[in-house]
């Protein structure tokens, strides 16, 4: 299952369940194994779902934004929207390192990444 798939079945997971534990966990397990293949937006998309239904796989979530030696290079291709979602999932589910922060924050400030959002806004945490 590629990415793009797999963030498609956990969101519509996430919207109508199974909301039971193994479940989550296969998603997990999958996401990890296909990590290397994600784009920012894939990692928005999971952070969201976990938020949606409450649950935190902290281990996950630390390989993908703490750990993961891509983060600088994947949060510089990031829309403002991919931004705003991670900061909004890490935060909602306590996850949100300062790091991690400092580095989204960097990125919401350059005006390139500002200046195409005109109709939504955004609000950090």
């Amino acid at each position: 299952m590629s990415a793009g798939r797999l963030c498609r079945v956990m969101e519509a997971a996430a919207a109508r369940g199974p909301y039971d534990l193994n479940t989550w966990i296969r998603f997990v397990a999958r996401a990890e194994m296909v990590l290397p293949s994600m784009g920012p937006s894939h990692l928005a998309r999971l952070a969201c779902c976990c938020l949606r239904v409450s649950w935190r796989p902290a281990a996950f979530l630390s390989v993908c934004f703490k750990r993961n030696p891509r983060l600088g290079v994947l949060l510089q291709q990031a829309a403002a929207r991919d931004l705003c979602a991670i900061l909004q999932a890490l935060a909602g589910l306590d996850c949100l390192d300062s790091r991690v922060f400092c580095l989204i924050a960097d990125r919401l400030a350059e005006h390139d990444t500002i200046k195409d959002c005109r109709f939504f806004q955004l609000a950090l945490v």
